[in-house]
């Protein structure tokens, strides 16, 4: 079982011909509103898998049905809390290149409370992973917490900020998922191996998934180095692409896969998560991927 302690947004979504840049004023073309957050993305995405997830978290009053929408997806929402604060929401443009640019407010996300984080870690349903993002409070005590309990920290460090590379505890992380960008920062470098080889020389027991957009991605663990390659397809919206991975990776790990299945499947999951607009209704499930012949043997 995965217990993702994570983030539950409404995504306000606003396609456009070309994102903004300062000082201008633009009009959108649509817009609509979608369930979002990396948590809830990353959970359903997990899901839609085949896993078995738990989602930790919280909402205000009017986003119960961001935890409505997660049981109907087969994720337990025991552990999700409803706070009399705004639920979380994002402010997102998607121009007509699929391209997007993203505001954060956080909301419920940044008021979760301990209790929450301990009752789902130490339940009697104890979890095979805890997997965790950068949008909510409480990040360093979670990855503290699931280490000491002896349970592998999955970590997507989104937003990327200096507490990451400088408060929090990433010797206790397990499995670090990064994007090119994210994987700079940390590493110092701008070059995929370079960024594998000085993350993991400073982390040696770490598990690096390094995602490289229409490139493919990079699996690495020691001496390890696993590499798939992008797929072409018509990109409509990226929003939910990285969410997408992490949660059909972690999923099929958690089934017993080794991590090169893992790795090929999380990749045409993402691929496919492009094709379609917005965040969580673009997260495909284990089924269509099958049915494109595209599940990796085991």
């Amino acid at each position: 079982m995965i217990l993702s302690f994570g983030s539950l947004n409404i995504d306000h979504v606003y396609n456009v011909k070309e994102i903004s840049v300062p000082g201008e004023t633009i009009a959108a073309i649509q817009y609509q509103v979608f369930s979002g957050g990396k948590g809830l993305n990353q959970a359903i995405a997990a899901a839609r898998a085949g896993g078995r997830v738990h989602q930790a978290g919280c909402v205000g009053p009017e986003g119960v049905w961001l935890r409505d929408l997660m049981a109907a997806e087969k994720v337990d929402v025991s552990l999700i809390d409803v706070l009399e604060v705004p639920t979380g929401h994002a402010i997102i443009q998607v121009s007509e290149a699929g391209e997007n640019s993203i505001i954060i407010f956080g909301g419920a996300n940044q008021a979760m409370a301990p209790l929450t984080l301990e009752q789902g870690i130490l339940s009697r349903h104890r979890p095979d992973f805890l997997l965790l993002q950068n949008e909510t409070n409480l990040v360093p005590d979670a990855i503290k917490l699931g280490a000491r309990q002896g349970i592998p920290v999955a970590f997507n460090p989104v937003p990327m900020d200096d507490r990451v590379m400088h408060e929090y505890p990433m010797q206790d992380v397990s499995l670090l998922f990064v994007n090119e960008i994210e994987g700079a920062l940390l590493a110092g470098e701008d070059q995929p191996d370079a960024i594998m080889d000085a993350i993991l020389g400073r982390f040696p027991a770490l598990a690096l998934i390094l995602t490289l957009g229409p490139a493919g991605a990079i699996y690495g663990k020691g001496d390890t180095r696993i590499r798939v390659t992008g797929q072409s397809v018509e990109v409509v919206d990226t929003t939910a692409a990285g969410d997408t991975f992490v949660g059909f990776f972690l999923a099929w790990l958690d089934q017993g896969h080794p991590p090169d299945q893992a790795l090929a499947l999380a990749n045409q999951a993402a691929a496919l998560c492009v094709t379609r607009p917005g965040a969580s209704p673009s997260i495909p499930f284990l089924s269509e991927i099958e049915r494109l012949g595209g599940e990796p043997a085991g």
